[in-house]
């Protein structure tokens, strides 16, 4: 073998190596967190290629390839792929499609009239009602997750996260933190009745447990050793609505909770950002006060949207300023829709 074949399979040895680095570099470039959807859209997309004999990478090859997916997925499925597909195209082969101008018009057409399915909510009704009818032997799990759900406008992902470190058990509340996609946490707590149906589940939990996740399978009245997984978390809110027999319980999907608990809410927009975790610029949203006593209030609301409103009575004593001068009779003051904190009585 002469010299030059040499230097030729040496350059092509470190061609090769140069490609695979970039290669690495190009994977490690991607989120981490979506790596893998990232890279299967990718195979997706050259495996379509290949049925089509071509490795263009041209406007008009995009435009039949979009095409083709919006047979199969919704509209705002497709602005997803295009999301993933910019970046790895662009990372593998160096072609930026965010500049093909007929392919950004064809994905905006056919959105045109589109309006997405919204998860279905809960009524305050109907939340009461299973939290009270339904068997707790076969629906315990449900029954807390429904409370976390509503109390701490929480997704499927975030009970999916929740540890049980990260429940913290008083005397008459639990005070909980969510960790979420945003790696930012937020508190909720829960109190009064839901409290003793939490408190249930917990106690339930074997010990020793090693697994540090909060939901464990609950299987014929007891707790065992095993995660709840994703998707089994995400179809509660079927669940539940099929006990109850409401009409479409398909769509009462793992997002249901979340919007069940923004329908609850009638503070004002800041606490209810806060409430959920959301993302904004506003100025007031760092300046919210994460006391406990300020997500002791905010569950109280929640209670009290679910709870059909009581009205107390209350006497007050005829030395009171409040005395009504032609009956004679101390006027009656009435508290509604309120939670009692303490009740002070003063003897004459």
């Amino acid at each position: 073998m002469s010299t030059d074949d040499n230097d030729s399979d040496l350059e092509m040895s470190e061609t090769l190596a140069e490609i695979r680095d970039a290669a690495a570099t190009v994977t490690n470039n991607l989120p981490q967190k979506s790596r893998k959807q990232y890279e299967k859209t990718y195979k997706y997309f050259m495996d379509w290629l290949a049925t089509k004999n071509t490795k263009s990478l041209t406007e008009n090859t995009l435009v039949l390839y979009f095409e083709h997916l919006s047979t199969k997925f919704k509209p705002v499925s497709l602005w997803t792929f295009y999301s993933m597909l910019k970046i790895t195209i662009n990372m593998k082969h160096k072609v930026d499609i965010s500049k093909y101008d007929k392919l950004l018009s064809l994905l905006k057409r056919k959105c045109e009239g589109y309006k997405g399915k919204k998860s279905m909510t809960f009524l305050p009704e109907e939340i009461e009602k299973f939290l009270n009818e339904a068997p707790d032997k076969q629906y315990l799990i449900e029954k807390v997750t429904l409370i976390f759900g509503i109390m701490g406008a929480c997704r499927r992902q975030e009970f999916y996260k929740l540890q049980q470190d990260d429940v913290k058990l008083f005397d008459s509340a639990l005070f909980v933190t969510v960790r979420n996609r945003n790696k930012t946490g937020r508190t909720f707590t829960v109190t009064g009745s839901y409290f003793d149906v939490c408190k249930k589940y917990i106690d339930l939990r074997p010990k020793p447990c090693e697994l540090p996740d909060f939901f464990l399978q609950y299987v014929g009245g007891k707790c065992i050793k095993q995660k709840v997984g994703l998707n089994k978390l995400g179809s509660l809110g079927k669940t539940i609505a099929t006990y109850l027999q409401l009409p479409n319980p398909e769509l009462y999907t793992g997002h249901c909770f979340r919007r069940t608990s923004a329908k609850l809410q009638t503070t004002d927009m800041t606490t209810l950002i806060d409430h959920g975790g959301l993302n904004s610029t506003i100025v007031a949203e760092d300046n919210i006060d994460d006391s406990v006593q300020s997500r002791v209030e905010i569950s109280n609301e929640t209670l009290n949207s679910i709870r059909k409103k009581e009205v107390i009575n209350i006497t007050m004593p005829t030395s009171s300023a409040n005395l009504n001068e032609k009956s004679g009779l101390a006027e009656i003051v009435q508290f509604s829709h309120c939670t009692i904190q303490s009740l002070c009585i003063i003897s004459q």
